[in-house]
């Protein structure tokens, strides 16, 4: 019998295929698809890996079975905490030191709207400690609970359907420097609008942070002339807001270089960078049904 194509059952998210690797004779296909199945999050996987752990004789098989249970068991938890609706579990969790678990957190418990988690919910939020990312993932489930702060209802102005209140909430969370926001802004640079575009290029500006700094050169680098000095004035605008000085005028835009000039580059622009493959959480696994197969023998 072939041995089993570890990497392509992988790339085809094939579960079962890789369960029954496990059992293989060769050490090596043993312990890749141990390794696959924790790259995959296959949490389904454990009832197997725990037998095959059970029975393991070679010692770097059963390091990598050992190291994607570790892995995984953490997953199942999360997953019945989610399914048995324990939100006093899931807000225990918002107390992890890995970003990750707290984002969980706060996704499961703004999907499930029990209001005891506001309060807590809250103070991850004003937790100037936290990562970007984290007080953004709060902010999100404050919004769904209907209880958010004042300054968190801007993220849902942020997406509203009238230009100007998109305009409005980019220029204000610039002015207010919401680092936790950075993320939404560069979402709104790729706006219908040009003018909230310019807005969220400003904003991010003023925020400053070497992830708003870099996104705002490519959105510039992208635009033509005018648009560049446009969005220059946005952000004079939102300093002097900041501190009270009087910018100075905008310089006009320079004219546009001819396509023969040698010293202009005419190659296209690279693409946008893609976000990084973010893992995929327990709650969005959740919303489909699980196959039978998929089911663990503890739920």
């Amino acid at each position: 019998m072939a041995a089993p194509n570890i990497w392509l059952l992988q790339s085809k998210r094939d579960i079962d295929g890789l369960i029954a690797a496990l059992r293989y004779p060769d050490p090596v296909v043993r312990r890749g698809a141990a390794a696959a199945l924790r790259a995959l999050g296959a949490w389904q996987a454990v009832p197997a890996l725990r037998a095959q752990l059970a029975i393991e004789n070679d010692w770097q098989v059963h390091a990598a079975i050992s190291a994607a249970l570790q892995y995984l068991d953490h997953d199942l938890h999360v997953e019945i905490m989610i399914r048995n609706r324990d939100v006093n579990g899931l807000i225990k969790m918002l107390n992890s030191a890995r970003a990750e678990d707290v984002i969980t957190a706060c996704e499961a418990l703004g999907q499930l709207g029990d209001r005891r988690a506001v309060e807590p919910l809250i103070m991850i939020f004003r937790n100037l400690s936290q990562p970007a990312r984290v007080r953004l993932a709060a902010a999100e489930a404050l919004l769904k609970l209907e209880s958010a702060p004042a300054v968190v209802t801007l993220l849902a102005a942020l997406r509203r359907n009238d230009w100007q209140v998109r305009r409005n909430a980019a220029a204000v969370l610039g002015h207010l420097k919401a680092v936790w926001a950075t993320e939404p802004l560069i979402q709104a640079l790729k706006d219908p609008s040009p003018i909230v575009a310019r807005t969220a290029a400003a904003a991010l500006k003023h925020i400053g942070t070497p992830e708003a700094i870099l996104a705002v050169k490519r959105f510039e680098a992208s635009q033509p002339p005018e648009a560049t000095a446009a969005a220059a004035s946005s952000t004079s605008r939102l300093r002097t807001q900041a501190d009270g000085s009087q910018a100075p005028a905008a310089k006009p835009p320079a004219p546009a270089a001819s396509a023969a000039d040698p010293e202009v580059d005419t190659q296209p622009l690279p693409p946008w960078p893609q976000p990084e493959p973010r893992r995929l959480s327990p709650l969005k696994r959740l919303s489909a049904p699980l196959q039978p197969s998929e089911k663990p023998n503890n739920l």
